[in-house]
């Protein structure tokens, strides 16, 4: 690898095969540099042909009442959902209903949600047990109460205009 100029950020070092004699071999090259396990820093032989794919789109969505909506990046490092909501600066605190912390998960065609409880610290500390995996959904509810201010700000605008018709048909 170094030999070939190393790898880029596009490249998934963790999924690099080599192929030999017609069999393809699985080689883990981040494993040998973060915690050196030499079975993957293979000696390649002539007519080995190597493979570095490019890293798969691993992410997961922040959505709703959070600070800043975005898009999370798992490929580089593992991240709980408390790291997930805080980086994206935390709930809203006037808009945001502390209950309403739910996580969407599709394995193998089935989707599971599961619910976060963030009125208090403990339910904080219970997110950072919870690893996000690529394509999770995290979504973050509004409070009833926003949910009434909300409707009531809509149709405020109606009130008004029906009250001015009204004054103008008098």
């Amino acid at each position: 690898m170094n030999a070939a100029g190393g790898g880029t950020e596009e490249a998934d070092l963790s999924r690099i095969t080599v192929k030999r004699n017609g069999h393809t071999y699985g080689v883990d090259l981040n494993g040998f540099l973060r915690a050196n396990y030499v079975q993957n820093n293979p000696i390649l032989r002539a007519g080995d042909v190597v493979h570095v794919p490019e890293l798969r789109n691993e992410q997961a969505y922040i959505l709703g009442e959070v600070d800043k909506p975005s898009v999370v990046d798992l490929a580089k490092e593992p991240i709980n959902l408390t790291q997930a909501l805080a980086n994206q600066g935390g709930l809203k605190e006037v808009r945001a209903d502390a209950r309403g912390v739910f996580v969407f998960r599709s394995v193998g065609g089935r989707t599971t949600v599961y619910q976060l409880e963030t009125s208090s610290p403990e339910g904080w500390l219970l997110g950072t047990e919870f690893s996000l995996i690529p394509e999770d959904v995290v979504y973050v509810t509004r409070s009833p109460l926003t949910r009434w201010n909300d409707t009531i700000t809509g149709l405020l605008p109606t009130v008004v205009a029906v009250r001015n018709l009204d004054d103008l048909a008098d």
